[in-house]
């Protein structure tokens, strides 16, 4: 008996919707099982009583034969659906006129967009569907937050840099 396999069901561009969790600028690790291959991936938050959010869900439920584990969950916080698109390799991300962002400049939390996606239907686990991440648009961006931002300490310890090599004289010992 030859064993089912997955298989993209269709493509498209999702409704505006805004980044709850933002995986961009590198792969996120799994949590619950570390030998999966860590992913790239963006959760979007949608209102489900937008129209067009309506009829991009009536859509893909239509490509479907399976009517379980969809892509999206209701988040009982804000009432939004929160919808989950992931990918192994690392996707084109453009700005609302298409053109690349800068170099290490990346979406996070808040940022507005939509999502090129690939529609992939499952048999695993009762079938069901996920969206592999194709590509983002950012509407507007809420540029990734990456730490604390500290004020300078007067002769506090300064890190060696290309410039700034202590010289064996230098050294106490």
């Amino acid at each position: 008996m030859a064993k089912s396999k997955n298989k993209i069901v269709g493509n498209g561009v999702s409704p505006l919707g805004e980044a709850v969790y933002c995986w961009l600028d590198k792969p996120q690790s799994s949590n619950m099982d570390p030998d999966k291959p860590p992913r790239y991936n963006v959760t979007l938050s949608m209102s489900p009583d937008d129209p067009k959010v309506k009829a991009w869900v009536k859509e893909i439920e239509a490509l479907t034969s399976y009517k379980n584990n969809w892509p999206w969950k209701m988040d009982s916080e804000s009432g939004n659906m929160h919808v989950r698109f992931a990918s192994y390799k690392p996707v084109k991300v453009v700005d609302s006129n298409n053109q690349p962002l800068p170099d290490g400049v990346f979406p996070g939390s808040g940022s507005e967009m939509r999502i090129g996606y690939a529609v992939n239907e499952y048999p695993g686990f009762g079938g069901g569907v996920n969206l592999y991440l194709n590509g983002v648009q950012v509407t507007k961006l809420e540029e990734q937050r990456s730490g604390v931002k500290f004020d300078n300490v007067d002769n506090g310890y300064v890190a060696e840099t290309a410039g700034n090599h202590a010289k064996k004289g230098d050294l106490p010992f």
